[in-house]
């Protein structure tokens, strides 16, 4: 089942943890006030980094460059405008988890994915 991923309204780095594809990760989110953006790292369950540092860049999936052993099966999307300021996080800008046996069925006009 496709889930909206929390995000905290805050201009501070934060961290929860998640399930996504049946598995439990860590997200850590940083912001960057030089690109007024964000940044997540996401971990596995026992704390080992698959990905650090990918910017949240709207129209785009997090995990769509790189394939890592462990990875959440499926699109990390972002929605939101193009340029973004921290305060858009939650708001204006929102993440999905879409697993990978939804991703066929998913509105195309949700989520325009760039590669």
């Amino acid at each position: 089942m496709a889930i909206r991923l929390p995000v905290l309204r805050t201009d501070r780095p934060f961290r929860y943890t998640v399930e996504l594809g049946g598995t439990r990760y860590t997200l850590r989110w940083r912001p960057n006030e030089r690109t007024s953006s964000w940044y997540v790292d996401i971990l596995d369950a026992s704390g080992t980094v698959l990905y650090q540092g990918r910017r949240v860049s709207p129209k785009s999936d997090l995990l769509a460059d790189v394939e890592i052993d462990g990875q959440p099966a499926g699109a990390l999307l972002s929605k939101g405008p193009d340029a973004y300021t921290l305060e858009d996080i939650g708001k204006a800008v929102v993440l999905k988890f879409i697993p990978d046996a939804e991703l066929p069925a998913a509105p195309s006009s949700d989520y325009i994915v760039t590669v």
